[in-house]
């Protein structure tokens, strides 16, 4: 990811002081790939969190036990109001 950000910042560079059409094209296809590498990471992320959910949500963990605190919070009701305020 690293690689295509510098990659990405040393075209835009040469686009700024050379505009080409090749270099466009070439920029254009490493932001689709960097977008493809950080759709990958957030599906990493997002199957990591979900591994240490299955693991440890049966535990009385203090961190478990806080998380789900704070979604009992976030799922209730705290009242009906009118549009005027009321």
């Amino acid at each position: 990811m690293r690689r295509l950000e510098q990659r990405f910042y040393g075209i835009q560079k040469s686009l700024e002081c050379s505009p080409s059409d090749a270099l466009a094209s070439l920029k254009r296809s490493l932001q689709t790939e960097y977008n493809r590498v950080l759709h990958q990471e957030e599906l990493l992320w997002y199957q990591n969190s979900r591994d240490k959910w299955v693991k440890y949500r049966d535990k009385n963990t203090k961190f478990f036990h806080t998380l789900m605190t704070v979604s009992k919070k976030k799922n209730c009701v705290h009242g009906f109001y009118l549009p005027n305020g009321e």
